[in-house]
């Protein structure tokens, strides 16, 4: 049995100690040269967005086409809309907890059916967590940890700014992917802005 951890954006927390992953050396990937022509225009706007972010203008392009090879190309595909913060608050404002039962199984499930397939072309707990990292990542709807105390045992843990509805979508979204993800019906505990789901390898 291993030593618990949880998994939290960049940072990886075993024990009491933590380590921030973006610091660790990370294996050199092959790369290219391309040459490409573009507007004036959008060379002013990268290259003063890379200045104020603080980095290269080609590590402005690579995060850009990272996002579009990751992200957009396949949400592009499925009718992924993105919504303002506030727009989002909104349209949870007015859903009731019956319909957010049912957006969210059908998501949950069209999210491994469909999705999943299409991206990874495997479905396991791997794929599961995957595909939430990029919707945490590119969507901003929520963001989660990963606890697991042994090799099979995972404890994910969602927070969410907007209200206990969403809470109920995302426990339902939960559940109906890992069932089919992984084979295994979790168990979820729901409050106001988070959700609690634990779920154990078969």
């Amino acid at each position: 049995m291993r030593e618990g951890y949880r998994f939290c954006a960049n940072k990886v927390i075993i024990g009491n100690t933590t380590y921030d992953r973006s610091s660790e050396p990370k294996m050199a990937k092959q790369t290219v040269m391309r040459s490409m022509r573009i507007s004036r225009e959008l060379d002013d706007v990268l290259k003063r967005d890379a200045e104020s972010r603080g980095m290269s203008f080609s590590s402005l392009a690579s995060e850009i086409f990272t996002k579009y090879a990751e992200w957009d190309r396949l949400a592009n595909k499925f009718g992924v809309v993105t919504q303002s913060r506030s727009s989002f608050r909104t349209m949870w404002d007015n859903v009731g907890r019956e319909k957010a039962v049912n957006m969210g199984k059908e998501g949950g499930s069209r999210a491994a059916t469909e999705v999943a397939q299409f991206w990874f072309k495997r479905l396991n707990t791997r794929s599961f967590f995957k595909l939430i990292e990029l919707f945490g990542k590119y969507t901003k709807s929520f963001e989660y940890e990963v606890e697991s105390r042994d090799e099979r045992e995972y404890v994910v843990t969602v927070h969410h700014d907007v209200n206990e509805v969403y809470s109920i979508f995302l426990k339902n979204w939960f559940e109906s992917a890992i069932q089919i993800f992984v084979g295994v019906t979790p168990s979820t505990k729901v409050s106001l802005n988070s959700i609690v789901v634990t779920f154990r390898e078969p």
